[in-house]
């Protein structure tokens, strides 16, 4: 299925995922696969923020304050990989909820037409990673600007 996001962005997510739209102030959009495992159910979430001084004159930058912000919420964050581009950071983490160790995926890029950040997080148990990580890259992926129209 097709959603249509703020700022004329787009996503596509699998037509068995639940979806909430605007779930609370920050959050666009969640997707998530309609299964539990060890009690999380991995997930897909589309959120948009305004760029800040920060975002908007380094990738770089803004890359290490996005992992200072999540290390302030996340218990036991380790960054293991990330990847800088012109507009665009994309990273892996995993941190610890509820006893459980759980991997954040993380495709970042900013509109500076729009004026905003665009962040597609994908959440999933670290053991169950390898069998998420390609579907959750095509719908990171499919995020695209559409027409205004």
């Amino acid at each position: 299925m097709r959603f249509d996001l703020s700022h004329g962005y787009v996503i596509d997510l699998p037509d068995s995922w639940n979806v909430a739209r605007d779930p609370d102030a920050g959050a666009e959009l969640i997707g998530a696969v309609d299964i539990s495992l060890a009690g999380f159910v991995p997930n897909i979430v589309v959120s948009f923020s305004a760029l800040d001084a920060v975002a908007d004159a380094s990738i770089e930058l803004w890359q290490k304050q996005s992992v200072a912000q999540l290390n302030e919420h996340l218990h036991d964050l380790l960054l293991i990989d990330y990847m800088l581009q012109e507009d665009a950071f994309r990273q892996v983490l995993t941190y610890v909820l509820d006893n459980r160790s759980l991997t954040l995926e993380q495709w970042v890029t900013r509109d500076t037409e729009a004026g905003v950040g665009v962040t597609v997080s994908a959440t999933v148990p670290t053991l169950n990673y390898l069998d998420f990580v390609e579907q959750m890259t095509a719908i990171a992926w499919s995020l695209e600007k559409g027409s205004d129209e």
